[in-house]
């Protein structure tokens, strides 16, 4: 990108948001973040960062945008869920009566997670139609575990209340 092209780019920045933008798309320049991208970030992410870190130093704030451009997905910022309390004590019935995978479709369901809702009803299935869970079916089921806790940390600010129901 051409010098000309850059303080261009900055003129922009600087007539559509103000001077703090303009400062942050600049120290990210400084610390060799390409000028297109820059600003495209500091577009994209500044008002959050401005409404959850306003009296921060702009440094941390072009460190926050910089973490948001790069794990953000589908360019959103979603804020996490909450799933009911009503759920999480059904689910721990479902536990308590030894009913585990039961208990994991619920949750799988109840969240959306359509993969391991589908997965769960088939342990389930396959389960009753055997009268126990054998070892290939508990292996099975540790593995979805692994990918529901995960996304049960990712999607719920509630994941270990969660979590400990199961």
């Amino acid at each position: 990108m051409k010098r000309e092209e850059l303080k261009e780019l900055i003129r922009q920045t600087l007539s559509e948001s103000g001077d703090e933008k303009r400062k942050i798309i600049k120290h990210l320049i400084e610390k060799g973040a390409n000028p297109v991208d820059a600003k495209k970030d500091v577009d994209k992410h500044y008002a959050h960062v401005k409404k959850k870190y306003g009296n921060a130093p702009l440094s941390k704030k072009a460190e926050v945008i910089v973490t948001l451009a790069g794990t953000a997905s589908e360019g959103t910022i979603t804020e996490k869920k909450t799933m009911d309390t009503k759920t999480i004590v059904k689910v721990a019935k479902y536990t308590d009566q030894n009913q585990h995978t039961l208990a994991r479709f619920l949750v799988a369901k109840e969240a959306r997670f359509s993969k391991l809702e589908k997965s769960y009803q088939l342990l389930y299935n396959l389960h009753e139609h055997i009268g126990h869970a054998t070892q290939g079916l508990t292996t099975l089921r540790y593995e979805f575990d692994k990918e529901l806790k995960s996304l049960l940390k990712k999607n719920y600010s509630n994941w270990l209340e969660i979590w400990n129901g199961l």
